[in-house]
């Protein structure tokens, strides 16, 4: 077998990937070929606004981390030389803490605020960018992908939400660059391949200035091996890129509208306690419903199952009930399917010319649950 040097154990659960391929160049080729990258003037664009944040000393965004002692210091003035560690319980205490003191990442000296679910800020960087939901759960425009970070250090500001950093990896590949070197040669391989290709494709030499490029501290004699196959692949332009959106509308393909527009008004409402308002309950889920309309989520057929709508919010009903057809009798019994009424009795939701009930057991857990399952916060 081919792969026999390349794998680091006799057990390996990178064989039966690998077993699908006659030879190493053809598993390599099929990794990049199905590797989305960003275009180099896109990445141009969102390094200046992301220097323009640097330079204003706003807080940049990075991921929590156990070490987190390790890596950043906050503002003590309890003691002389000011920086102290802080370690914390948990990512909500950090985030927490990041939020109401000056705390730095020290290496860079730059003050940064801890990302909420780990790829929060780098989902809405890449929507910025190119106008595409990724790993946002419902609602993802590109499906069974993954977020991955060529160089890792996502506890660096500096690399974050640096999209020159960040490639979209299918699912069936994605673990290859999160695994150490040390794994297998063909992992260290592949991910010194994919460092040279960003270096060169992006441009790094010319994005930024030599200081912060030293301040980066990317070593390039590290993957120096991989500079012909990196040049190869630019030059014949084998790699691929993910188009922004905008170019899909002009070109009279259909771009859906964001559910993002109205889930954070949606926050808002729910912090206000609205399950203590019908009203809100209702004007809740319907502006849910009608924003999920310009979406592409397939989400009727989730609402009206049971056992999904349990495991997405933990109702006890299914989120809709197709009435379509249904005579005044049998409405009445579907909207009161126990001794209380469980749906909304004079209002209907309708889609695609189909009408349904709509669940009205709204509490405050449930409506979270729903905007954390919509958003892709459990990814």
């Amino acid at each position: 077998m081919w792969y026999e040097n390349l794998i680091s154990s006799k057990v390996d659960g990178l064989a039966p990937l690998l077993s699908l391929f006659k030879s190493e160049t053809e598993f390599i080729e099929h990794f990049f070929k199905s590797v989305e990258f960003f275009n180099p003037e896109v990445v141009k664009k969102r390094s200046i606004d992301f220097l323009k944040k640097k330079e204003n000393g706003e807080p940049l965004p990075v991921r929590y981390s156990m070490k987190t002692a390790e890596y950043f210091r906050y503002l003590n003035k309890a003691v002389n030389k000011g920086w102290s560690k802080k370690s914390f319980k948990n990512k909500e205490d950090a985030i927490k803490f990041a939020l109401n003191n000056d705390f730095i990442h020290f290496d860079t000296k730059i003050k940064v605020c801890i990302d909420k679910d780990g790829n929060y800020f780098v989902r809405n960087e890449i929507y910025d960018a190119i106008g595409y939901r990724v790993s946002q759960g419902a609602i993802s425009d590109v499906k069974n992908y993954v977020i991955s970070h060529i160089w890792g250090k996502t506890e660096n500001p500096l690399f974050f939400t640096s999209l020159w950093n960040i490639v979209i990896v299918p699912n069936h590949l994605a673990f290859i660059l999160d695994k150490p070197d040390e794994n297998s040669e063909i992992v260290r391989k592949i991910k010194m391949k994919a460092k040279s290709i960003c270096y060169l494709l992006y441009d790094l030499e010319n994005l930024f200035d030599s200081e912060y490029l030293l301040s980066l501290k990317i070593n390039k004699d590290e993957f120096s091996n991989e500079e012909k196959f990196a040049k190869d692949y630019l030059e014949k332009n084998r790699l691929n890129y993910l188009k922004n959106a905008d170019y899909q509308a002009d070109n009279n393909i259909q771009k859906t509208e964001d559910p993002y527009d109205i889930l954070e008004d949606l926050r808002t409402i729910i912090d206000k306690n609205i399950d203590k308002n019908k009203d809100k309950n209702k004007e809740f889920i319907f502006a849910t419903l009608d924003k999920l309309k310009t979406s592409n989520t397939e989400f009727i057929n989730l609402f009206v199952d049971q056992k999904v709508t349990k495991n997405i919010c933990k109702l006890s009903y299914p989120i809709l009930v197709e009435i379509t057809g249904d005579s005044r009798k049998v409405v009445k019994q579907k909207i009161r399917p126990v001794k209380s009424f469980v749906y909304y009795s004079k209002d209907y939701f309708e889609f695609n010319s189909e009408l349904y009930l709509v669940c009205n057991d709204w509490h405050t857990i449930n409506k979270e649950m729903l905007l954390e399952w919509l958003t892709g916060i459990n990814e």
